[in-house]
């Protein structure tokens, strides 16, 4: 049984798609159910054959059709995808620890300038407004009245 066209990789294998379908529309419904169940990666044994060591993992699969043994193209392997993907997640979480860090000390920095601030200010309104002494009754800094 001839197939000729693999959905994954939108190539065709063998025979014309349309041919087909204008001819002999039942057959190739017939050869497409077939085809889809007759996809496979190629795997480590092949690579094995091929001389590739076991331990190496491989960046794209090709896709092998069983019934002809014809090569559909290439699909990259989940693995890799996945690795990539947690990749980009840990760079972006080290990306964003780093932020908070800095964040955190300018805000820091800012609480330490305004207390100062406050400190000073708190100096310089006793000074101008002169408070008075709670138990004499007299300001800060003057001297007890002679009677």
């Amino acid at each position: 049984m001839p197939c000729f066209w693999d959905p994954i990789s939108n190539k065709f294998c063998g025979y014309n798609w349309f041919f087909f379908n204008f001819l002999f529309p039942f057959f190739s419904l017939y050869s497409i159910n077939s085809h889809l169940t007759g996809l496979k990666l190629v795997g480590e044994e092949e690579d094995r054959k091929e001389g590739m060591e076991e331990g190496k993992e491989r960046a794209v699969d090709r896709v092998v059709c069983k019934n002809c043994g014809k090569s559909l193209g290439f699909q990259n392997s989940i693995k890799e995808t996945e690795e990539k993907e947690e990749k980009e997640e840990k760079e972006r979480g080290e990306k964003g620890e780093k932020e908070e860090k800095e964040k955190e000390e300018k805000e820091r920095e800012e609480r330490g300038k305004r207390k100062e601030k406050g400190k000073e200010g708190k100096e310089e309104g006793r000074k101008k407004t002169g408070k008075r002494n709670e138990k004499s009754g007299r300001k800060e800094g003057e001297k007890r009245k002679k009677v």
